[in-house]
């Protein structure tokens, strides 16, 4: 079961897909509170729930095959590696970050 379809993302929320079709790019997609919910959307449009050889429940990238048992780490996978442009910005210090693992590591800086 596949769950989107990362081609509904595209000039209609000035994003792109690279020249080698691997990367998504945001176009610079500003993240806030409200935009986390496209944000969510579009990473999930990455990933489909399928079993491995021991017939267990996991996640895949449908970029590139990673697998994993937990989907934040997919999520945090795709984030990274197949989707360029997007910015988070810390309420604290205002620095922007260009995902949200990223963002939440420095946020451990602020407590």
């Amino acid at each position: 079961e596949e769950y989107g379809d990362y081609e509904e993302y595209g000039a209609a929320d000035g994003g792109s897909y690279g020249a080698d079709g691997g990367s998504y790019d945001a176009g610079g997609m500003a993240v806030g509170q409200d935009g986390n919910k496209d944000v969510e959307s579009l990473v999930q449009s990455f990933m489909k729930k399928t079993t491995d050889e021991f017939n267990s429940p996991v996640w895949q990238c449908v970029q590139c095959g990673k697998v994993s048992r937990v989907s934040t780490n997919l999520k945090d996978h795709i984030e990274a590696k197949h989707i360029e442009g997007l910015q988070f910005e810390c309420t604290q210090c205002l620095k922007i970050f260009k995902s949200r693992p990223s963002l939440r590591t420095h946020m451990r800086l602020h407590k």
